[in-house]
């Protein structure tokens, strides 16, 4: 069997379509574990239809309002099944998700599967990841997940044996928990395999994290990059250079969202500049997780905060990508 992990807050306007593409799969043997995180919407009545409709359904309620972490970790500490999947509650899954996760497990014998997704843009543009179907070990695969090649550190978009998940929980009261716990989790493995069927549908919204305007809680990131490059400080190689590329993209992250949001704190400004100038001839020269994006954005920070505005909004039109894909 499989436990789905739902987290619910404040998603009464994309609840039911969450839900309804959970109850559509292909693949019948399932749980929904719908955590209501104290919601003061219309949220819980939502969840209180489908388990009436639907048994495989069953609502838990938290006492008081932890955040997503939290809600992740009262439906881990719930979860019958043996394999587990996190869902966000404003997103949607493709009818075959879980059975395509489970073919991929089962045919590679890995511990975790993960699929490409389909990114719905604000305007309504779907963009979708694909890359060649492929099993990787487990060093291989972290560094894959660090420089954002196939597949990046979200929870959701994974299929788990459950035993991958033995003695892990999310760190609560943080932003970008995933990226604090997801090379931990991959660490517990000995296969990860990637399948190209793009059964994940992740969908942007105004009010995300990312576009729900800074505050300093942002800075969550940088320490998880933090504590993921002084991990990985005396190990591999390789992943030493995928950490370190992760720490500079998520000060680039940062800067991105204080200029889109009009920030003027100039603190904050040279703070980042100088922690992405740290690794400039790294980056530049020897780092071979970087993209042309990390080196362009490297060459236009030493300039300044106003050429690398100029320069990466031309990197942008001339690329076709927008803020929402930062």
């Amino acid at each position: 069997m499989i436990s789905v992990i739902v987290p619910v807050y404040k998603v009464e306007n994309y609840l039911a379509e969450c839900l309804a593409s959970i109850a559509a799969q292909t693949r019948g043997d399932f749980e929904v574990l719908m955590v209501d995180d104290c919601s003061p919407d219309n949220s819980r009545a939502i969840c209180e239809e489908f388990s009436r409709k639907d048994g495989r359904f069953l609502l838990l309620s938290r006492e008081k309002n932890g955040g997503l972490s939290a809600a992740r970790n009262t439906g881990l500490r719930a979860a019958k099944g043996e394999f587990v999947a996190f869902v966000d509650s404003d997103d949607r899954i493709e009818a075959n998700y879980l059975e395509a996760l489970t073919d991929s497990i089962e045919k590679n014998c890995s511990d975790i599967a993960v699929c490409a997704i389909s990114q719905v843009l604000l305007g309504g543009k779907v963009l979708r990841s694909r890359a060649e179907s492929r099993c990787f070990d487990r060093e291989d695969a972290i560094e894959e997940m660090l420089c954002q090649r196939s597949f990046d550190v979200s929870a959701w978009g994974k299929l788990y044996r459950r035993k991958a998940l033995e003695g892990m929980f999310f760190t609560e009261g943080i932003l970008y928990e995933d990226l604090d716990i997801m090379y931990r989790i991959f660490e517990n493995c000995d296969k990860i395999s990637y399948t190209d069927d793009t059964s994940y549908i992740y969908i942007h919204h105004k009010n995300s994290i990312l576009r729900g305007g800074f505050n300093k809680r942002h800075f969550d990131v940088l320490e998880a990059a933090e504590r993921v490059m002084a991990h990985y400080s005396a190990g591999s190689g390789r992943l030493h250079d995928a950490a370190v590329r992760r720490y500079v993209y998520s000060n680039f992250l940062l800067l991105n969202m204080l200029l889109d949001g009009g920030c003027k704190e100039k603190g904050y400004f040279r703070l980042l500049r100088g922690n992405i100038l740290k690794y400039r001839s790294e980056i530049l020269r020897g780092n071979p997780c970087a993209k042309q994006s990390d080196k362009l954005g490297v060459v236009f920070v030493s300039a300044g905060i106003t050429p690398f505005r100029i320069g990466m909004a031309v990197f942008r039109r001339l690329r076709g990508v927008s803020n929402e894909q930062n």
